[in-house]
């Protein structure tokens, strides 16, 4: 009796798994739109470029509150918080340069 619920459970998942993989294969088309798409794209791109902004600004304050953490980290002779504070100056720094990262790794 075990056997045939764990093979009723088996099919159960099979048919759900390949319906799902189904409808998404059968539901992702082709959009044929007119070549010029700004007038689409146009709020989307001001959308990213605001959000982007947004992050380095806060890169920056990350980045100034990093340094402020190292010179005080310096001053206590504190390994940790020197830890702390080049991660936190890292991080503020890779958070400036994501419009960057993010065209690289796009590829444009």
């Amino acid at each position: 009796m075990r056997k045939n619920t764990i093979s009723q459970l088996t099919t159960k998942v099979y048919l759900t798994i390949s319906s799902s993989v189904m409808l998404l294969a059968t539901s992702s088309g082709i959009v044929l739109a007119d070549t010029d798409s700004t007038s689409v794209t146009g709020p989307l791109d001001r959308l990213t470029n605001l959000l982007y902004d947004i992050v380095a600004g806060i890169g920056v304050i990350a980045l100034i509150f990093g340094i402020l953490q190292l010179a005080l980290a310096f001053k206590s002779h504190d390994p940790q918080q020197k830890t702390a504070a080049a991660i936190g100056i890292v991080g503020g720094i890779v958070l400036i340069a994501i419009r960057g990262i993010v065209a690289l790794i796009r590829g444009y």
